[in-house]
């Protein structure tokens, strides 16, 4: 003979479910999201201000121009 149907339905049986799978992990925290969109944001920015800032902020700047005298010049010549 065949097996007797189970007691429960299914339909609660899908509920039950997917309320323990809802349950189960509630998700990232809003907190972290934003903490996460506003990072990426100030990383962007800093990007983009040393991208389009310019200047002699490399590390060319270091070293002395050939176009004049240096100090270190002036200390070998002896002046």
């Amino acid at each position: 003979m065949a097996n007797p149907a189970p007691s429960t339905d299914a339909a609660d049986e899908i509920h039950a479910a997917a309320t323990r799978e809802s349950t189960a992990y509630p998700g990232t925290p809003r907190w972290v999201k934003v903490s996460a969109i506003v990072a990426l944001i100030l990383i962007l920015l800093i990007v983009v201000v040393m991208v389009l800032g310019g200047g002699e902020h490399d590390p060319m700047r270091h070293i002395p121009s050939a176009s004049g005298l240096t100090h270190t010049l002036r200390i070998v010549a002896g002046i």
